[in-house]
């Protein structure tokens, strides 16, 4: 069947409702909107707390995703509703923003938990106390050459009142929505239907990413909301004329200026995109003489994303090569390892909680996906005879990199990258698919099973591609867990590092990556980064004294604390590594619950070149004396160790 354009300000003659819609529309009105809202979020928050006590999985997550369902379909049903007015879809889009907030928000309500908040807040901290730009993080070493986030924030804050996370959060949420206003406003640009604008906005919000990973407080999150509006800013630039077309491509450069200062790859991805889109006009350009100057637009925003992030690069960001260039190249030799059966890889849900039916649509959600594409493709003809066909056209293949991006899930180095892609990629996925469906779904009569299958393939693609995205840990609540970003933050070591950070600021530390994570965030504490030449890891694999260079190294750095989470020796971290993704460490084997010795632990108690300073139930914090190193120990005749 081909599809054929509908104009969009063609209007079709109302038609008497058929039976069934009242409740359609009842769903969507106001009222029930938000009283479903609310219901769903308290059952999201019963489902947190099951899992904050050992819950079983099985429960609490499909607790979860009967509350999500409840707060998502009013405002999917008022997108896709036939009658609905433009103020009543611009309603439902913001509402379908906030509803898609309210998991993470309830995940982390008081404060910072995901790895990458913890490094934010210590940028915003940092930017507050010392009204200087461009200052090294800690825990991510690049953060510090891109502070749009961090100025922004800071400049909330002070002009509100507001204390910090109070502040992140309202950023979060105005971000999260405004991205997906973004879509929405493309589609209404692009697509024929308004129902598919609508539709588009939905699949987008449905996205792996959007849910839990662009609603923490990092830079990518703010920067993505840039990128939607450069892009819709653009489009719009290029169908206006006069000042108009002046005025909204002024602005879409300013933006992308605000985002070469915010985030390094979304810049890149953006210039990308541009490209792509750019070249698709010019390929067109003379299958229509009224569109020659089409390219244009895309052109300035290729010219200064380009240019702006070189520049920035080699003015401010000068690490931006060498901290991108190990993620794509250990991704591509894992890859190509795979493929010549060289090397092994990640298995997909290894150690997972998830239940089956999550994990079962997270892996058909991809080859779902595929298969729409290419039958909107086909079916289409290239969305021949389409107005927007050169800009769909650029969008889908922008789109198609998410199927390339899926085997990169299978390599360690790979993962994390390809899930950050998913947020961009499923733009150009959104507003080429949603287009064609709407129109095959509502331009002419179909049996209700097939309407009926709408909210059923839409639910299952939020949950797949949700459970496609963050781990167990991440997204819900639950007991203690070592080596989890998140389960390994408790109250406990917070208040050590609080009291650190009072008694010992600005001090130079040695410690495990998620001890590190604390003590960096909340005791304004400087950690040590591991690598294969700078072995502080040594610290705490070997029963013995370090080694001369490693004391050297230490010593001229001024590391002078020493952090041991006394847990160490009696569990494996969840994410497979104690101190840094290259340590020279293996799984244990057999009953061996640790890699780590318990005398290598020990020994910090009888060494006369490690006094206790500080201990709670689970820490203890030395201070190093590497002078001392060689000298007789506890266990010795005639050894004392002298408290500071």
């Amino acid at each position: 069947m081909r599809m054929v354009f509908i104009g969009q300000g063609t209007a079709a003659a109302p038609r008497r409702a058929r039976p069934g819609s009242g409740l359609c529309r009842l769903l969507a009105t106001p009222e029930a909107m938000w009283l479903l809202a609310a219901a769903g979020a308290l059952i999201i928050a019963a489902a947190y707390r099951l899992a904050q006590y050992g819950g079983a999985p099985s429960q609490y997550y499909g607790i979860f995703w009967l509350g999500m369902l409840l707060m998502v379909t009013p405002s999917t049903a008022r997108l896709l509703a036939k009658h609905s007015s433009g103020h009543s879809r611009a309603l439902g889009v913001l509402s379908l923003g906030v509803v898609t907030f309210v998991p993470k928000f309830l995940r982390n309500p008081y404060g910072p938990l995901y790895h990458d908040e913890l490094a934010h807040f210590r940028a915003v901290q940092d930017l507050l106390a010392s009204h200087v730009l461009y200052t090294r993080n800690p825990t991510i070493s690049i953060i510090g050459d891109f502070p749009g986030l961090h100025i922004a924030t800071a400049a909330v804050q002070g002009l509100s009142g507001l204390a910090f996370w109070p502040t992140a959060t309202l950023l979060m949420i105005l971000t999260h929505c405004a991205a997906l206003v973004a879509v929405f406003v493309l589609g209404q640009e692009l697509l024929p239907d308004p129902r598919g604008a609508g539709l588009a906005a939905v699949l987008y919000a449905f996205n792996p990413s959007y849910l839990y990973f662009d609603t923490q407080f990092a830079y990518e999150s703010m920067a993505m909301c840039l990128f939607l509006w450069i892009v819709a800013l653009t489009l719009t630039a290029l169908r206006a004329a006069g000042w108009q077309r002046s005025s909204r491509l002024a602005l879409a450069v300013l933006l992308t200026l605000a985002g070469i200062t915010t985030h390094h790859l979304t810049t890149l991805v953006l210039a990308f995109l541009s490209a792509v889109v750019g070249v698709s006009h010019l390929v067109f350009r003379r299958l229509v003489p009224a569109a020659h100057g089409e390219w244009r637009p895309w052109a300035v925003i290729l010219a200064t994303s380009a240019v702006g992030l070189l520049l920035w690069v080699l003015g401010v960001a000068h690490d931006t090569y060498d901290y991108l260039q190990p993620y794509v190249g250990s991704a591509l030799r894992e890859l190509a390892g795979q493929a010549s059966g060289a090397g092994g890889g990640r298995e997909l849900y290894s150690g997972s909680v998830q239940p089956l039916y999550e994990r079962l649509l997270g892996m058909l959600a991809p080859p779902l996906m595929i298969l729409a594409f290419f039958t909107t493709l086909f079916t289409t003809r290239g969305f021949r005879d389409w107005p927007a066909r050169r800009t769909l056209l650029g969008l889908a293949c922008f789109g198609a990199l998410y199927f390339l991006s899926i085997p990169f899930i299978l390599t360690p180095m790979g993962a994390e990258g390809a899930r950050r892609s998913w947020g961009f990629t499923y733009l150009g996925l959104a507003l080429c698919l949603a287009g064609p469906i709407s129109i095959w779904l509502w331009a002419k009569r179909r049996n209700r099973w097939v309407i009926g299958l709408v909210p059923l393939t839409l639910a299952g693609l939020l949950v797949g591609n949700t459970g496609a995205g963050l781990n167990d840990a991440y997204r819900f609540p639950g007991p203690y867990r070592f080596g989890s970003d998140t389960r390994s933050l408790t109250t406990e070591v917070v208040s050590l590092a609080r009291v650190f950070g009072e008694r010992y600021p600005e001090s130079r530390i040695v410690s495990d990556r998620y001890t590190n994570l604390a003590l960096v965030a909340y005791g304004r504490a400087f950690s040590a980064s591991p690598s294969l030449g700078f072995r502080t890891y040594d610290l705490f694999l070997r029963p013995t004294d370090p080694e001369p260079y490693l004391v050297h190294e230490l010593t001229t750095s001024g590391y002078t604390y020493l952090i041991v989470d006394e847990r160490l020796s009696k569990f494996f971290p969840l994410v497979g590594s104690y101190f840094e993704p290259d340590e020279p460490i293996q799984a244990p084997q057999g009953d061996q619950v640790s890699a780590i010795p318990q005398a290598a632990l020990d020994r910090f108690g009888k060494v006369p070149w490690a006094s206790k300073v500080l201990a709670t139930s689970n820490y203890s914090v030395y201070r190093l004396n590497f002078a001392a190193v060689g000298m007789p120990s506890c266990s010795s005749p005639g050894c004392q160790v002298v408290q500071p």
